[in-house]
């Protein structure tokens, strides 16, 4: 196929030797090729000497000319951004909230010149510098996506940087009881405790109730305070009963399945990561404060990548939250 080309751009040369008053159809018309093709190989021909042949040849179309480099500007604030994380954001930020903080730096923006709008730019520089790491990627299965007051997460979460207790609890000394609504990735509620059982867990869950309101339905595991055992006399547990008689449908997750659970296991990560361990709270007056400034930042200032949330805290994409079903 290539020779079969090769004599077609030969035999154009030949006819615009002979023939140099000839139009581009004309020409097209007597080799037997469109009239765009003649128009390109004739402007490529004309622009080597006659005796140069191998303008004949087909050319790459790989890039003659190496890729137009970043603005340094760039490249050394998104590196910064992505060493030395800003304000309370206690983890390595990504492409999407390193464009976050890059749009509200008001030293580029008074350069003049255009910021990156596109992650791939962002992703690009990261790689370039070795700042990214190449995992093997999962086969992950597609979450249902609710509106926000749908449907809530609920789970606990032991703060494992409390000590144990000299004559006391051995594990668990202090735990977070956290419910995430679905649609927004807002933290509905977040109440420390040292004392969590099904019956005070009840009570906790019942006072958020009465001051949330009610969504569709709750989804939560297995834990022994949620649904009992099968072997005694009250089951199902209390807290299903409840959760039924106040029309909230409790959605049980399979045995050893975090991953049915998402919103609330991926909150747990987060506040593990960018508080837990770094505040390193020791007891529950502690955690109380640390875990209070952390969900404000959460719901309200740090950008959530979310679906749902378009790179914003949750707050601020969902201001006025849709009104609940009161208890």
């Amino acid at each position: 196929m290539e020779e079969e080309w090769i004599v077609s751009r030969s035999k154009l040369r030949e006819v615009w030797l002979e023939h140099p008053e000839w139009s581009h159809q004309k020409m097209a018309d007597e080799i037997g090729h469109s009239k765009s093709w003649v128009k390109k190989w004739l402007q490529r021909i004309r622009s080597v000497p006659l005796e140069d042949r191998d303008i004949l040849n087909r050319q790459s179309r790989a890039r003659k000319r190496p890729p137009p480099r970043f603005p340094s500007e760039w490249v050394e604030k998104i590196l910064d951004i992505r060493d030395h994380p800003p304000g309370q954001l206690k983890r390595t930020p990504g492409p999407l909230a390193i464009l976050y903080y890059l749009n509200q730096d008001q030293t580029l923006k008074d350069t003049g010149k255009k910021l990156p709008h596109s992650t791939s730019t962002v992703w690009k520089i990261l790689d370039c510098h070795h700042r990214i790491y190449h995992p093997l990627l999962g086969i992950a299965e597609p979450e249902e996506r609710p509106e926000p007051g749908m449907e809530w997460g609920m789970d606990f979460h032991d703060v494992s940087t409390v000590p144990p207790e000299s004559e006391g609890k051995q594990q668990h000394v202090v735990e977070i009881l956290n419910l995430v609504d679905h649609g927004s990735s807002a933290v509905v509620a977040s109440e420390p405790a040292s004392d969590y059982n099904a019956e005070t867990a009840l009570r906790t869950v019942a006072d958020v109730l009465l001051e949330q309101g009610c969504p569709d339905r709750i989804r939560l595991d297995r834990d022994p305070r949620w649904v009992g055992s099968w072997t005694a006399k009250d089951f199902p547990a209390p807290m299903l009963r409840f959760l039924q008689c106040l029309g909230i449908e409790p959605r049980v997750c399979p045995p050893r399945r975090p991953d049915k659970n998402p919103f609330v296991e991926r909150y747990h990560r987060n506040f593990k990561y960018e508080c837990q361990l770094v505040e390193k709270p020791t007891d529950l007056s502690s955690t109380v404060k640390v875990n209070q400034r952390y969900v404000h930042f959460y719901n309200c200032e740090r950008p959530n990548q979310a679906i749902t949330c378009g790179n914003q805290p949750p707050q601020v994409k969902f201001p006025k939250m849709p009104a609940l079903t009161s208890v």
